[in-house]
């Protein structure tokens, strides 16, 4: 394969330049004529090249720093555009550079892509005269001059380069590289109206990122490029691309490509800039910012001050405003949360030592699977007890699917090490982990999911227990277990009928002859909700006539009875939308499940439209 112009005038020009005169360059950046030189090696490159592989400059710079008796050039090349493109070139060599610049060595940092995935490494290559063939190493530092720099001086030195620590400063092309902006700029260039356009960004988040818009200008054409800037302030305060803005936060916290620490550094301001521009709504921007602040804590990124901001930020997100000339919301506790813990009934025998709501709250993985709220209570006893110490864990979720997705995803870290064991069927799913003996004092973990909620229950043996016959089995933990599952079904039934409970549905239907639902739809339309049958059945027997009858109705209509079920479904997102009772995203998030199965079943682009308002919402 034949070589790039960039790789032309790294490799071979430049080289040749340098220690055909290593004055020239140093000299050339003390009259700050090195832009001059550079573009004249360049087009001296060009000249060794066929016409078609010759690529204009758009700009070269050089810097040059003197430590003691050595000196170090720096020069930054156009921006790479294919693997092997060079990056960053340093010159080493002893001397002040004016007068004398000898015992040269030449140090280029190349972009290597995967020829399967795209994913962006670098490798360095070093040589010490223009016709000898460098060597190479294929783990070269991140594209940050401080970086690229310190393992010259250290491969100059004839030492093995220091691993690097801190935050690299990364190019603006680095981020094209890294998230395929090739192909989110291919999207958007051939998107043939405005709404096409709004369409690329759903689809490719990665859009969002200035970054991409500067890199464009150079690699394709600066005609897309402007455009997606002209878009800029409409993309930050449309509502509608909600789910992209979170999107491209969360990969970017998310993503191990490069550097951790620097991806979640910039998505900081990315979701600071969103929220602030109106494309997500208040409580939404107050979450995405939280869980980023406590990923940068996390990774010991001024972690008291992230850590702290965190929990402020989850605390603001979850206290309700007002509306302006509306009437304040209910301040009563969220019938969720409020009964889903164990409590003094429940363990006599237990104090209630530490709890925490804040930080677990604002996990980002919690937040990534659309975590509403999450906390903990350690509950303690005496050491010579069977279940000494107890740790009771809930996370509430915006939907059952979301949930089961994040009890999937962090499974190991549920089980805190311990193997599995069996276990009764509990709740929807259940997992079970134990050990008979941990350090002398045996551990069971019982995790389970009901509907939204994720419940773990650990207990640890007292350091006594084993002296005064007090023995922890993985079944001790089955009765406590059992008491959760009933508490997390109340508490979701309560939900729903809270918010319901101004649409009159659920007395209209228990005084109705036959409970008969058929007559009062039209009417009352929350009787279409698939958890209400669940929902009335959890208030005692003498609602499971009512209970049984509007299950079998629901399912009557959904097989048979499309048109009145279509409308029905229709009717159930926009109050789920507008009413203001409940918590706005699990309403929202149950809406857009309503309406993703619609939208598979009927071409009405009716739905479409409610599918962006639902993921604005939530």
């Amino acid at each position: 394969m034949s070589r790039s112009h960039a790789q032309q005038f790294a490799h071979e020009t430049l080289p040749r330049a340098v220690f055909g005169d290593p004055l020239a360059l140093t000299r050339a950046i003390d009259s700050n004529e090195a832009a001059q030189f550079l573009n004249t090696v360049w087009e001296q490159a060009a000249a060794q090249l066929v016409p078609i592989a010759r690529m204009p400059n758009p700009g070269c710079s050089a810097t040059i720093e003197r430590q003691g008796l050595y000196s170090m050039v720096m020069v930054t090349p156009p921006p790479p555009r294919v693997s092997g493109d060079p990056a960053l070139i340093a010159v080493i060599g002893r001397g002040d550079g004016i007068g004398r610049l000898a015992t040269l060595a030449y140090y280029v940092l190349d972009l290597v892509l995967d020829p399967r995935t795209g994913v962006p490494s670098f490798a360095m290559t070093a040589r010490s005269g223009p016709d000898e063939k460098g060597a190479r190493w294929s783990e070269g530092p991140l594209p940050d001059r401080f970086w690229f720099g310190a393992t010259a001086y250290d491969l100059y030195n004839g030492q093995t380069p220091h691993p690097m620590t801190g935050i690299p400063q990364l190019p603006f092309w680095y981020w094209w590289h890294a998230f395929d902006g090739a192909t989110a700029m291919r999207f958007f260039n051939d998107a043939k109206d405005e709404a096409d356009r709004f369409q690329a960004v759903r689809s490719t988040p990665i859009l969002l990122m200035p970054e991409i818009a500067d890199a464009a200008e150079i690699f394709i054409d600066p005609a897309p490029a402007n455009r997606l800037r002209e878009l800029r302030p409409y993309l930050l305060r449309d509502q509608t691309l909600a789910s992209a803005w979170q999107d491209l936060v969360q990969r970017l916290v998310t993503s191990v490509i490069g550097s951790v620490e620097a991806n979640t550094l910039r998505a900081l301001p990315l979701a600071i800039e969103a929220a602030q521009g109106g494309a997500l709504a208040e409580a939404q921007g107050l979450e995405l910012e939280a869980s980023v602040r406590g990923k940068l804590a996390a990774l010991g990124i001024n972690a008291d001050e992230n850590r702290h901001l965190a929990e402020q930020l989850v605390n603001a997100a979850r206290t309700p405003r007002s509306k302006a000339g509306s009437v304040p919301p209910p301040t009563n506790e969220d019938p969720v949360w409020s009964t889903l813990f164990l409590d003094e009934t429940d363990l006599q025998q237990h104090v209630r030592g530490e709890r925490d709501e804040a930080t677990t709250s604002a996990d980002p993985t919690f937040l990534g699977y659309g975590g509403v709220r999450a906390g903990y209570a350690v509950w303690l006893a005496d050491e010579s007890s069977s279940m000494a110490r107890i740790v009771d864990t809930r996370w509430v979720f915006r939907t059952s699917v979301a949930a089961l997705h994040f009890m999937r995803a962090v499974a190991p870290l549920l089980s805190s090490g311990l193997p599995p064991v069996p276990t009764p069927q509990l709740g929807d799913d259940v997992l079970a982990f134990g050990d008979q003996s941990v350090g002398n004092r045996r551990t069971y973990v019982i995790a389970v999911r009901v509907g939204r909620v994720v419940a773990r229950l650990q207990a640890t043996e007292g350091l006594y227990a084993a002296a005064s016959r007090q023995v922890l089995h993985a079944a001790t933990l089955h009765p406590l277990a059992h008491k959760i599952v009933q508490r997390a079904r109340q508490g979701l039934a309560a939900y729903w009928i809270a918010v319901a409970y101004p649409t009159n549905a659920v007395p209209a239907l228990l005084h109705s002859k036959g409970h008969d639902a058929a007559q009062l739809l039209e009417k009352y339309v929350f009787l279409a909700h698939p958890e209400m049958p669940g929902a009335l059945a959890m208030l005692g027997d003498e609602y499971a006539p009512a209970a049984a009858a509007l299950a079998n109705f629901q399912a009557q209509v959904r097989a048979h009875r499309w048109v009145i079920y279509r409308k029905a479904m229709f009717r159930l997102v926009r109050t789920l939308l507008d009413t203001d009772m409940g918590d706005p995203r699990v309403n929202a998030a149950h809406a857009f499940e309503i309406v993703t199965e619609l939208r598979y079943l009927d071409p009405d682009p009716v739905w479409i439209h409610l599918e962006m308002e639902c993921r604005a919402r939530g």
